[in-house]
């Protein structure tokens, strides 16, 4: 079978370690505050439209096609448009996330006129009390739905994200069902992780081990994807490598500092400090992650789940502070997924 050509460029991006693709988090204030979230800002002033429009032009000397524009909220920044329709002017691939609540008809315009590649957008339920629980605004859901119609109305490529959590459990297949309606992609998660300074009330969220079953078990889980394959004796190999975080791809936040992945806070170096082009190919940092091997993780590789693996040195780093040492969230999953492949055969 021929090679998709996107696989090709994604070869060649990691051969000639291209950062192919790069999240930006624009700004870290949001609108909203969600129990699961993750983000705890820094008392540090963040990127200005200039700097990051010098970051963009940065990126794309560096190669990179893909730009994810986050936050916070993209749109409580006032300059949010003049950055993105000037990463649009150096031809990035955009791809926007926002909770939707500034959405109007108006903002979707303007919205439409960057021909983003993509828009991504949570919905924890599509009930009012359950979804505006969860993100801690009355009224949140109503206009989030809002925004996605929107969005959709005027052809714009939406993806409904949904993180499931111990409020919400029951909510996803009405979601899925909303998101089949409007002609939306689905994805859906229920890896619900530490705060950024440490905290871990959002742990508190995660779902029992029978719920996690019932999840991965669903066949709209895999909605955009093929379900794993623990059958298949190279399921779950990463090859040399565990992901190509920091390899052809990495994460901006809205200090500057550059990471391998937004997952993964290790960081690498400082663009109000350093050219991105100095961070990613002389960082200490960034140069010693990318030596890691899947070999290197002893505990992982040998382990008899390993091949039923969702396997993240991610996960690994904020829940062990060591990037070697195995997720419990991700063991679990492994276990769950195990049983489940014994069971198809």
């Amino acid at each position: 079978m021929e090679e998709d050509p996107f696989e090709k460029i994604q070869t060649k991006a990691l051969e000639e370690r291209v950062p192919l693709s790069v999240h930006i988090d624009l700004t870290y204030l949001c609108n909203l505050r969600c129990a699961h979230c993750y983000v705890v800002p820094r008392n540090c002033p963040e990127l200005s439209a200039s700097e990051v429009k010098g970051i963009l032009e940065q990126l794309a000397v560096a190669g990179t096609f893909y730009i994810s524009l986050s936050g916070g909220e993209i749109l409580t920044r006032e300059d949010f448009f003049e950055v993105a329709s000037y990463a649009r002017q150096l031809n990035f691939s955009l791809r926007l996330l926002t909770n939707g609540i500034l959405v109007d008809e108006a903002i979707v315009a303007k919205i439409a006129s960057l021909h983003p590649e993509l828009v991504s957008v949570s919905i924890y339920s599509m009930d009012p009390s359950v979804h505006d629980r969860i993100t801690g605004q009355v009224g949140s859901l109503d206009r989030t739905l809002s925004a996605v119609k929107l969005l959709r109305d005027k052809e714009i490529k939406v993806k409904i994200s949904v993180v499931v959590m111990t409020h919400n459990i029951k909510s996803y297949p009405l979601v899925h069902a909303f998101a089949m309606g409007v002609g939306a992609e689905f994805q859906i998660d229920a890896r619900v992780t530490l705060q950024s300074d440490g905290g871990q009330s959002p742990l508190a969220l995660r779902i029992d081990d029978q719920s996690l079953y019932s999840l991965l078990s669903n066949p709209m889980t895999y909605e955009d994807e093929s379900p794993p394959d623990p059958g298949d004796p190279d399921a779950g190999t990463f090859n040399t490598m565990p992901c190509g975080a920091g390899h052809m791809s990495c994460y901006i936040s809205p200090y500057g500092d550059v990471y391998p992945c937004v997952q993964l806070p290790l960081n690498c170096g400082n663009l109000r400090q350093e050219s991105f082009a100095k961070i990613w190919t002389t960082s200490p940092q960034l140069l010693d992650f990318r030596s890691l091997t899947v070999q290197d993780l002893t505990e992982c590789s040998k382990c008899s789940l390993f091949e039923y693996c969702r396997l993240c040195v991610g996960l690994n780093y904020v829940e062990r502070g060591d990037l070697k040492l195995p997720s419990s969230e991700a063991c679990r999953e492994a276990k769950i997924m195990k049983e489940l492949s014994r069971k198809r055969r």
